[in-house]
């Protein structure tokens, strides 16, 4: 296991949305896309709804109705797709999240601070057309 984990919420969230963009323009159900990532339909549901809210995808309801793509995927970064599960992003000055060091400055140096900012900066850089392969 790895020092930097995504929830299953922002995998849902970045696979799901990669799948929309894979059928855009047709409108993909929850229950279709719960199907493919082999995810509970109600937690998918949940997490287009935040998608929604943050304006990556539109959604229709009713029998022809769905979730489709509200910006084209080239417009579309990890760092939206985060932020928008998870919240804005903080920037992280300790990772004990000690306002004070007992140690007069942090035992690991600056080195969570710059790896927080080159993590922001590459899913800032990284577009979700980056990793659709048409197939």
């Amino acid at each position: 296991m790895g020092i930097i984990k995504f929830s299953e919420s922002v995998s849902i969230a970045v696979h799901g949305l990669a799948y929309l963009c894979l059928k855009n323009p047709e409108k993909i159900g929850a229950k279709e896309i719960a199907s493919i990532l082999s995810a509970y339909e109600n937690t998918v549901a949940k997490v287009f709804q935040k998608l929604v809210k943050a304006k990556l995808v539109l959604s229709e309801r009713g029998p022809k109705g769905g979730f489709f793509l509200n910006k084209g995927a080239g417009d579309i970064t990890f760092l939206d797709i985060y932020q928008a599960i998870e919240g804005e992003l903080d920037e992280v000055k300790c990772p004990f999240s000690r306002t004070k060091c007992p140690f007069g400055g942090c035992v690991l140096g600056n080195t969570i601070p710059e790896l927080d900012k080159q993590l922001r900066e590459y899913l800032e850089s990284k577009k979700l057309s980056e990793f659709i392969k048409e197939q």
